[in-house]
Formats: structure tokens, C-alpha cells, sequence
């Protein structure tokens, strides 16, 4: 409940005989004496259901996106930028396309039995003596660039 001064109009304690902002006395029956609305009730109990809401759910999507990032399911821009297309001939691989230009094969991890050139990778590099099956990844991102069976 809220009282207001029948002078001033401001609020005032309930318990007030003197106004404090007028100074005109006031008996605790003078004055003009409302309710709280219900409104402000409901917006108190909003604000505190979007805090709540905002306290969890923010925690919640910032923990999935560094979880994302950190377990390798969200694509690099390194990864997402580079292209080995290999064709296999023979127990040779050959380079077909290659993107960007400045790629190096010591960026090439390889298992399985196969010789890596050196340098710059460039269209018509080969991979010779493949045996077996071989799989080449990027070696910073882990990110498969292809595996080919030469059994």
C-alpha cells in the first residue's frame, strides 16, 4: 500500500503525520491511501523469470560453443580453405588439383606404406611405392584429405 499527501500528491509513509516534502500535517486517516497494482507485481515476477532464464541458458550456449570448437566439429578456417585431390594410377598417387598454391607436403601426415615428395605441392606431384592402404590428413587440423586401397 502506498499513501499519498493530500497537499503535494507525493507519496508518503503510511505512518507520516507531517508530509515531508510540504510539511503540511497530515492525520493518519487524511491522504489518499492505494493499493500496489497488480502490474507491478507481474513485471517483478517477468524480469525475475528472464534473469533466471538469461543465467542459464547464456552458460549453457557458451559452454556448447567452446565445446564445439575444441572437439574439432566446427571446421577451421585453415581446414575449410584447403583442397589435395589425388588420383590413384597404378602404386602411384598423382596430384590433380591442389588449393592454395602455397601447400607443403611436410603439412601431410600419411600412414600406410607410400613415399611423400618435398616442397610445394603442385599438380602432377606423385606419391610413389603405395602399398597396402593409404590415408593422408592435414597434419594441423587432423582433417582427412582422402585413403586409397592399393591391395
Amino acid at each position: 500500500m502506498v499513501r499519498y499527501c493530500s497537499s503535494c500528491g507525493r507519496s508518503i509513509p503510511l505512518d507520516a503525520k507531517i508530509c515531508p516534502y510540504c510539511g503540511k500535517a497530515v492525520a493518519l486517516h487524511e491522504g489518499i491511501i492505494v493499493l500496489e497494482p497488480e502490474q507491478k507485481k507481474d513485471k517483478t515476477a517477468l524480469i525475475i523469470v528472464v534473469v533466471v532464464v538469461l543465467l542459464l541458458v547464456v552458460p549453457i550456449a557458451i559452454a556448447a560453443t567452446v565445446y564445439v570448437y575444441v572437439s574439432g566439429m566446427m571446421p577451421s578456417s585453415v581446414s575449410s580453405t584447403r583442397n589435395l585431390i589425388l588420383v590413384q594410377n597404378g602404386d602411384t598417387l598423382v596430384v590433380t588439383y591442389v588449393y592454395p598454391s602455397d601447400l607443403y607436403w611436410y603439412e601431410v601426415e600419411k600412414s600406410g606404406i607410400a613415399t611423400l615428395p618435398s616442397g610445394i605441392i603442385n599438380d602432377g606431384d606423385t606419391i610413389t611405392n603405395c602399398q597396402g592402404t593409404v590415408t593422408l590428413k592435414w597434419e594441423s587440423t587432423n582433417e582427412l584429405i582422402d585413403t586409397w586401397d592399393f591391395t
